[in-house]
């Protein structure tokens, strides 16, 4: 996770540096989900960059690899649940669910990655999710001498559920999926709220008058749900939208500069 008031401190500085007060905790909070957002799809469609280095032959390999740094980032959302048979073969994805990764028939979260366990391949295509048999997508009804290792069978992932045609009404399924983002607590712990900064509004009389000072709260507040690799990156998104939002080019400028800045020295 990223410390939501790490941020929010480092683009106050930025765009507060005449002392001109432009970012203050509700401008930031209204910008913060749509910048983790930002950064989100940034690591998911990495991995269509990533593979152009292979395919290219010009990746390395190891810890070094961009195709594997990509994959790291990425495992960051990945998350595992047991979905309920409806006893119609319909399961329905858990609500934090952004892509299926992997299927499996099982209700037993510890046989996932066992060699006993065969996952099930997704299909996209319902007229094709019945029957799977050596690679190819064969008919429904198609006869299959290999039930027992599940090959016959394919998952048709569409909207909110998955549909299994040939599982018995009984049985319950197993995926791996990317989740959606949504934000740590202090403690760690993960949940669906947005990030946003927790405050508290102070009035304070001055020889001009009474001004609103903000008092962040961080044992309330909800920190952002990206790797930590990718703070710059969160810097970056929220300072280009603040500056859109406030019309102060220079700090759209410093955010889209310096994510220019990075993609040339990845290219590179």
């Amino acid at each position: 996770m990223i410390s939501i008031s790490l941020v929010y401190n480092a683009v106050k500085a930025l765009a507060n540096e005449d002392q001109k007060g432009f970012v203050n905790p509700y401008t930031f909070n209204a910008m913060a989900s749509v910048a983790q957002m930002n950064v989100y799809n940034e690591i998911m469609n990495g991995a269509f960059e990533a593979s152009r280095f292979t395919t290219s032959r010009s990746d390395v390999r190891g810890t070094s690899s961009k195709l594997n740094s990509n994959k790291q980032h990425r495992s960051f959302y990945v998350s595992t649940d047991t979905l309920i048979n409806d006893s119609q073969n319909q399961f329905l994805l858990p609500v934090d669910c952004n892509k299926v990764v992997s299927v499996y028939k099982t209700n037993t979260l510890s046989e996932v990655g066992s060699s006993n366990i065969i996952p099930i391949p997704i299909s996209f295509d319902f007229e094709k999710s019945g029957l799977y048999k050596r690679g190819r997508y064969a008919s429904l009804g198609s006869p299959t001498s290999d039930d027992t290792k599940f090959l016959n069978l394919a998952a048709f992932v569409s909207g909110r559920t998955i549909k299994v045609p040939k599982l018995s009404g009984s049985d319950d399924i197993t995926i791996e999926y990317y989740r959606s983002p949504g934000s740590f607590n202090p403690n760690g712990v993960l949940s669906s709220l947005k990030p946003a900064l927790s405050f508290d509004v102070i009035d304070l009389p001055t020889l001009d008058g009474t001004v609103s000072e903000y008092v962040i709260n961080d044992a309330d507040s909800q920190n952002f749900d990206v790797p930590p690799a990718f703070l710059s990156e969160v810097v970056n998104e929220v300072a280009k939208l603040v500056g859109v939002q406030l019309e102060e080019s220079m700090v759209y400028q410093y955010g889209a500069v310096e994510e220019a800045g990075k993609e040339t020295k990845q290219i590179n």
